[in-house]
């Protein structure tokens, strides 16, 4: 199975490679027949995207901003599939991006390059990318302000402490009972 980052150059590779050992030119129908072919593919990835988009066009950054101003958010995703493909499971990271705010993610749990936790802040579990494929849940989020889940939460305790804010879709987004207001965002450029 082809990684689906990666398949593009092995595509262009193919065409490439194609284009270089043909000895002749193709015919006219054959030349059609892949013109149609790339046009129904990109018309097909087209339709998968604009469908994608309605169904999260509520997930915004409005969305996510927790009543008290902030706080670390932890993700538990349970219906992480979109027409089959896991492409929900690194949705909490948007609140990083859009609140500044520290959540549960893999780049931060990766630790590579530039991407490190704040030192002297307070900790984040690591965040369960695949808890909706082994449902593993170990009640590693009980300590954090923000909880956003995606699909039904097979035990109850996993919310217990925890307020319900708002729905979008199959996004929930709960917080912490009585979890006072974060100090202030860190300076993340």
């Amino acid at each position: 199975m082809l990684y689906e980052r990666f398949s593009v150059f092995l595509f262009l590779g193919l065409v490439v490679a194609g284009g270089a050992l043909a000895g002749r030119r193709l015919p006219r129908p054959a030349i059609a027949a892949f013109v149609a072919l790339a046009i129904l593919h990109g018309a097909l990835w087209a339709e998968h995207f604009a469908a994608f988009n309605r169904e999260n066009e509520r997930f915004d950054a409005a969305f996510l901003r927790g009543p008290s101003g902030g706080g670390r958010l932890a993700g538990l995703v349970y219906d992480y599939r979109f027409r089959g493909r896991p492409a929900y499971i690194h949705f909490p990271s948007y609140y990083t991006v859009w609140e500044r705010g520290a959540a549960t993610a893999k780049f931060a749990d990766f630790r590579f390059g530039a991407v490190r936790r704040l030192p002297g802040g307070a900790a984040i579990p690591h965040y369960l990318e695949w808890v909706g494929k082994f449902g593993a849940y170990d009640g590693r989020y009980a300590g954090m302000e923000l909880l956003l889940t995606r699909g039904v939460v097979p035990d109850g305790r996993a919310l217990e402490g925890f307020d319900h804010i708002r729905d979008s879709g199959k996004w929930s987004l709960f917080e912490k009972r009585g979890a006072p207001a974060p100090p202030g965002r860190p300076n993340i450029p």
